[in-house]
């Protein structure tokens, strides 16, 4: 394993353009496309560390963070409506005009553009792991002998 040649694989990828997350919310006749830009680690981890979760709410001690605050308080050059750059005026009077479902629906988005991808991530990256260890040709001979009863006595 070339420890630099990932470090510089990941430091491009996080210079790169990032993911995004869409999602409509009831707003108007046809509702509205509110696109979230995943937040580089620093950015992130600042902004969560800003709005600890409440104590009295259990949803925020579920994902970490007070999930009001981070959502009307997220970077908004990271996000648009409809394709458009939003003002923080304007995020704040559509957040208020929203009911719990559109409100719910933008705490998600953000939700799954920064925290849900990197489980993911995780997940994939333990399937592929275990799948090597199983290709392994000393873990095969581990195995006919554990599943023996051990080696034999000579």
């Amino acid at each position: 394993m070339d420890l630099k040649k990932l470090i510089a694989q990941e430091r491009a990828k996080a210079e790169g353009p990032q993911p995004t997350v869409t999602k409509t919310i009831p707003l108007g006749e046809s509702g509205a496309d509110v696109t979230f830009e995943k937040l580089r680690g620093d950015a992130w981890q600042a902004l969560v560390a800003e709005y600890p979760a409440r104590e009295d709410v259990v949803s925020d001690f579920t994902i970490g963070y007070n999930e009001r605050a981070v959502t009307l308080n997220y970077p908004l050059e990271h996000v648009t409506v409809d394709g458009e750059p939003v003002d923080v005026e304007t995020w704040a009077e559509l957040y208020e005009v929203l009911d719990g479902v559109g409100r719910n629906l933008l705490a998600l988005g953000i939700w799954q553009v920064n925290v849900q991808d990197a489980i993911n991530r995780l997940a994939e990256l333990g399937k592929a792991r275990a799948a090597l260890l199983q290709t392994s040709p000393g873990n095969r001979a581990s195995r006919r002998a554990a599943s023996k009863g051990g080696s034999r006595q000579k």
